[in-house]
């Protein structure tokens, strides 16, 4: 949202012209011109002023803005002996779709492909202290669009509140209807961050509902030119079964929740990286498994002729579910004692009454994160 700093930054400018005492300049009539902001590809605003002198000492200034799929109008009053006054802005409407193309290249590669849709309101109010504005400003977006095509990911129903002074510091709340990556679908996301001095931001709240459950990201601060940041996710009840399309190949079936919490990395060249966390098992939710078939998991360790060896078989075959009692998930991206990137414990009864001993499966991975979906270089089954 830097683009709303600049906006307010703007603003603030135009209102401060630095000329001595402008104030005490007897103005009536119209003037207008024409400026182009943002490069010589950028909008191109036609501008307005039109002055009244009701009294000896007061001024009276309307003005408009209009073009590049926006307009601002608004007007000031001021006190030509003291420079003390008020000021408005009235209507102000913008085209995302036009401003966001406009703005985007000044953020590199990281917007790069994105559009936008929707629209953007303004306003605001504030007095005059020796000509100099003081004020907020109000901004409102409802129900807009980003997406990026080539990677295939959109944000839908975006909606936006924010108030700030005319330095660009204030704080600002937005919803996300939907969040989609491809297939992957997340929804419900709400945000809250504050603008302070300079280039800083402090993300105070994040939560989004996906996958069963929910996900929140800690608070954290950052600036807009920092090219990467650290971030603590949390979940909580996410769904076993919403789950397996991401976890590595050893379950067809899940039924359960799961809580936990993941540190990632974002760099503008990376992208999102997992780092250090863990799964379990929600509180004392019920949860049951059913293995994809795996002939000789568990009965490579028995003779043809033991008892146990058909129920046993049915459960590597993935005809038998299990019923969990114990589900771990841990990863650590740097590798802990016995250069394991991450390791997964699951313990679990046989729903069949003839099998009475626990069954505990093991998985270790070692390698990049990024291919936990591989079963990794080593299994281990005990019962």
């Amino acid at each position: 949202m830097y683009w709303l700093r600049i906006l307010c930054v703007g603003l603030a400018a135009v209102a401060s012209l630095k000329a001595a005492d402008w104030w005490r300049l007897p103005f009536a009539g119209t003037v207008s011109g024409e400026l182009v902001l943002l490069g010589e590809d950028g909008p191109r605003l036609r501008w307005q002023l039109t002055g009244l002198s009701p009294g000896e000492s007061n001024r009276e200034v309307t003005f408009a803005v209009e073009g590049g799929d926006a307009r601002v109008e608004g007007r000031a009053a001021i006190n030509a002996d003291t420079g003390e006054g008020t000021w408005r802005i009235e209507k102000g409407d913008f085209g995302l779709a036009t401003w966001f193309a406009a703005l985007a290249p000044r953020f590199g590669e990281a917007l790069a492909g994105v559009t936008a849709d929707g629209r953007l309101t303004l306003s605001g109010e504030g007095t005059l202290v020796s000509g100099k504005p003081i004020g907020r400003l109000q901004v409102s977006i409802a129900d807009a669009i980003l997406r990026k095509a080539a990677a295939d990911w959109e944000l839908a129903g975006i909606t936006l509140e924010g108030d700030f002074d005319l330095e660009g510091q204030g704080e600002l709340t937005s919803s996300i209807t939907t969040l989609r990556q491809g297939a992957w679908m997340l929804h419900d996301g709400r945000v809250g961050l504050a603008l302070g001095s300079g280039k800083l931001a402090t993300v105070t709240g994040l939560q989004v509902s996906g996958l069963g459950g929910k996900l929140d990201l800690d608070p954290f601060s950052f600036t807009w030119d920092l090219p990467e940041v650290d971030l603590t996710l949390r979940l909580t009840g996410l769904s076993l079964g919403e789950l397996l399309t991401y976890l590595p190949e050893a379950l067809s079936e899940a039924v359960g929740r799961v809580d936990g919490r993941v540190d990632v990395r974002w760099s503008q060249a990376e992208g999102l990286r997992m780092g250090a966390g863990w799964l379990g098992l929600t509180g004392e939710s019920e949860a049951s498994v059913r293995l994809t078939p795996f002939p000789g998991l568990i009965t490579s360790q028995l003779d043809a002729g033991n008892p146990g060896f058909m129920p046993l078989q049915r459960i590597e075959l993935g005809q038998t579910a299990l019923n969990v009692t114990l589900l771990r998930a841990v990863f650590s991206p740097e590798g802990d004692e016995r250069g394991r990137t991450a390791s997964v414990r699951l313990q679990a009864e046989p729903l069949d009454p003839m099998l009475k001993a626990p069954i505990i499966i093991d998985l270790n991975v070692a390698g990049p994160l990024d291919q936990l979906i591989k079963l990794g270089l080593e299994g281990r089954v005990s019962f």
